[in-house]
């Protein structure tokens, strides 16, 4: 039953987020989204904070690798709602992925450090 409740809620912030990374994905507004307010970029540990628009972590400082802490590491989902800056995310396994301005993914891997850049593909 806990299992099919996570996939439920998980669905939802899927759904209630509404910018998922892809393709064919379409900005949201730079103010606030799925909870996180303008200029932070926002964790959220499991599907009911996201379901409930409800941030664990917020991070705004920009130009260094930031290490995460626990209520951030392992989070299902992350929004970034700055206007112009890329959020840079590394995981565990030493990859990267980039989450650019007013969009917003949700993660499959351990988020461990986040460095927000002054890019927007976070070159």
């Amino acid at each position: 039953m806990k299992m099919r409740t996570f996939a439920a809620a998980a669905a939802m912030s899927a759904a209630a987020l509404g910018v998922i990374a892809g393709p064919g994905a379409a900005p949201a507004s730079a103010n606030s989204m799925h909870g996180c307010n303008y200029p932070y970029v926002c964790f959220y540990l499991t599907g009911y904070d996201s379901g409930a628009q409800h941030p664990t972590a917020m991070y705004q400082d920009r130009g260094y690798w930031q290490t995460l802490g626990p209520n951030s590491r392992g989070s299902i989902q992350v929004v970034n709602t700055r206007n112009d800056d890329g959020a840079l995310l590394k995981f565990a396994d030493g990859s990267t992925q980039c989450v650019k301005p007013n969009y917003g993914t949700l993660l499959y891997k351990t988020v461990t450090q986040i460095k927000i850049t002054d890019s927007p593909s976070c070159k």
